[in-house]
This record gives C-alpha cells, sequence and structure tokens, in this order.
C-alpha cells in the first residue's frame, strides 16, 4: 500500500520493472521465506536506480542496540 498515493501499489505497475517469483523456501520453522526471483524490465528493482535494494555492505563485527544480542 503507498501512503502518499494512498491506493495499493504492484510493482513494476508504472516502470515496468517487475519481479517473477521462480522460487519459494522455507526454514526449518516455517517461520522464514526465501523468495527467489528473476528481475524482469530494464533491470532497475530499486527507486534508487540499482539492480537491488540490497547494496549497503555492513562492516563486521556488527554493534548491538538497543541492549539485544546480534545472533551469529
Amino acid at each position: 500500500f503507498s501512503r502518499t498515493r494512498n491506493e495499493l501499489w504492484t510493482k513494476g505497475e508504472s516502470s515496468g520493472n517487475r519481479l517473477r517469483v521462480v522460487a519459494i523456501s522455507t526454514d526449518c520453522d516455517r517461520d522464514t521465506f526465501l523468495i527467489r526471483v528473476q528481475v524482469e524490465g530494464a533491470g532497475v528493482v530499486c527507486h534508487l536506480g540499482t539492480r537491488s535494494c540490497f547494496t549497503q555492505e555492513l562492516q563486521l563485527p556488527l554493534q548491538a542496540t538497543s541492549g539485544q544480542e546480534i545472533v551469529r
């Protein structure tokens, strides 16, 4: 849902840059999904113009925040 447009939003609706689901897996607890996709269109997925939204690499070791420990 787009709060700025106040309407249901579909990825690639205006740009044509869509993600086609090719496989869905779950972990042993069945509380997490891994969804593998094929990029369709111009290959731009993120609103920043990149192929992925996951381009910010974190430096290790990570520091815990809010008193929570990081699971390794």
